[in-house]
């Protein structure tokens, strides 16, 4: 059995999006800048564009779930009108930034080690995310779309993550949203700051220490 069995499910229909569905083929509109408005009144207006990739539910479970009405029922409206969302792009060298394979290898290790924390890596899959065989999901790049809008076509393919990968994903999430700390430089040296990749690599993690 092939490693995006264990990690993925394809699903598609009106079944109700979950955390960690990922919308293979998805339009999702982005505010690129705001600029000052030229008209009388002055005030701002903001610039937007359509990316279409494939984008990741970042929403609990519970605050994206729903359903429809239906006969002697009035359904059930979702917790969030609005989901957040974030793009998948492919885990290549283009993407990274590295020059060699063996930089890109040694990238990967580190994402795959969870020391880039606004980063997290995905496998791909033969059908769906067959562009790249890893793929990585990065928190900055994240966006807000309706909710209507995101189950308007019920025939959208989504890759469903699996049991355990699913909760993963959703405790990466919340590390990201939960980032805190003394807001003063001065006091605190940013988080490994000057290293490359490869001093990432050797760096001794706490767990090596218990087992000497």
């Amino acid at each position: 059995m092939n490693a995006h069995t264990y990690w993925y499910s394809v699903v598609s229909g009106p079944t109700p999006p979950r955390q960690g569905d990922i919308y293979v083929s998805f339009l999702a509109p982005i505010i690129t800048q705001v600029l000052p408005d030229q008209s009388a009144d002055g005030g701002a207006r903001a610039e937007f564009v359509t990316e279409e990739a494939p984008w990741v539910v970042l929403d609990a479970s519970c605050d994206v779930d729903y359903s429809p009405p239906s006969e002697g029922s009035k359904g059930r409206k979702p917790s969030c009108a609005r989901v957040l969302l974030a793009p998948l792009y492919p885990a290549i060298r283009e993407k990274l930034g590295t020059k060699t394979d063996k930089e890109l290898n040694e990238r990967l290790e580190v994402m795959r080690r969870g020391d880039y924390p606004s980063k997290l890596l995905l496998p791909g899959h033969p059908e769906h995310l067959s562009a790249a065989n890893a793929w990585y999901v990065e928190y900055r790049n994240r966006t807000l779309v309706p909710h209507a809008y995101l189950v308007l076509d019920p025939t959208v393919i989504r890759l469903r993550l699996n049991h355990p990968f699913r909760e993963h994903l959703g405790n990466w999430v919340g590390a990201c949203i939960s980032r805190v700390g003394i807001e003063d430089g001065q006091k605190i040296p940013p988080y490994l700051g000057g290293l490359h990749d490869p001093h990432r690599l050797n760096a001794v993690r706490p767990e090596d220490l218990t087992s000497r």
